[in-house]
């Protein structure tokens, strides 16, 4: 079931480029099957919470019984992220942020990929592009 995301997510789709929004989508596309698939059902149940933007990227917690600070940068080698799990980097926690990101920014009409239903949860796949 999908959980209404927090609304600070759209604010910032709003305000990223679309080659900020293209590196993103090129870098979750590179995390493991497995941590991708944990990471859309974290997308799909509501772990997100206290989405912010710093001069250092997008940042959020994301609970998966745990709770993880998890944030993506950008730079000019592309998207990055960085989580305060034990695995620390390309993990579910930074693909739940990332794919959330780029869904609210597909539903504000600011960025849409062919292969998007590839990468996305089911549940997002299938909501309509702006």
């Amino acid at each position: 079931m999908l959980t209404d995301p927090d609304p600070t997510l759209a604010t910032l789709a709003r305000g990223l480029p679309r080659t900020a929004l293209d590196a993103l989508y090129d870098a979750l596309a590179r995390l493991s099957s497995v941590r991708a698939a944990r990471g859309r059902v974290l997308a799909t149940t509501g772990a997100l919470s206290g989405v912010d933007a710093d001069s250092r990227g997008v940042r959020a917690n994301v609970s998966d019984g745990h709770q993880y600070v998890t944030r993506w940068s950008w730079s000019d080698d592309g998207a990055s992220n960085l989580c305060s799990c034990p695995a620390g980097r390309a993990c579910e926690h930074a693909f739940a942020l990332g794919v959330l990101l780029l869904a609210a920014a597909r539903r504000a009409g600011r960025w849409d990929h062919a292969r998007w239903g590839s990468l996305a949860p089911p549940a997002l796949a299938s909501e309509p592009a702006a």
